[in-house]
């Protein structure tokens, strides 16, 4: 999807992005860190699931609510506008959406 969008398209050389439909080596690196840097929201679920016991599964499905409007939010910005810097916000803001999914 994100290859699609042409995000971090500007990684690449002007005649590799003229000539040529794919991908050049510095977008893809800076797509799998972006996915690297979304999965480290795994560090952030011991304390969505403290959060769960201490305030409950009504304001974990809340904050989850609002984790996934801003990631996606964000998300379409990135991709409509171009920003591709956001994509490093969003997109956690999408995982721990899915993390606190999992714990309800």
């Amino acid at each position: 999807m994100l290859e699609k969008a042409g995000s971090f398209r500007s990684k690449c050389d002007i005649e590799y992005t003229a000539g040529n439909d794919g991908t050049c080596s510095a977008q893809i690196s800076e797509l799998l860190f972006v996915r690297f840097a979304s999965q480290l929201t795994i560090v952030a679920s011991p304390l969505l699931g403290y959060l769960s016991g201490q305030k409950g599964n009504y304001f974990l499905s809340i904050l989850m609510t609002v984790f996934m409007l801003i990631g996606l939010s964000l998300l379409v910005v990135s991709i409509h506008f171009g920003i591709d810097f956001l994509l490093y916000i969003s997109l956690p803001f999408i995982g721990l959406a899915s993390w606190s999914g999992g714990i309800l």
